[in-house]
């Protein structure tokens, strides 16, 4: 199953990056070694909101909690 979704991930990351990203956040396939050379801890989990909802509909982007992209969940994780 591992060599599946590896073979997945390398087909999407060109077609469609971000089911390609979904399936690494959500399998951690393929390990990819983190950088030391930024000072990042985590990964990103989500994306940011943008400008544009945060002016609009700030109200529901501050009902979502942490807009911490390494730290902050998406509703649907545990």
């Amino acid at each position: 199953m591992r060599n599946i979704i590896l073979q997945k991930w390398l087909a999407l990351n060109s077609i469609n990056s971000f089911e390609a990203w979904s399936d690494f956040r959500r399998l951690g396939i393929p390990e990819i070694p983190g950088t030391v050379a930024s000072g990042v801890t985590g990964r990103p989990q989500r994306l940011m909101y943008p400008e544009t909802e945060i002016g609009t509909n700030n109200q529901q982007v501050q009902a979502q909690g942490s807009d911490d992209m390494t730290k902050g969940k998406i509703w649907w994780m545990p």
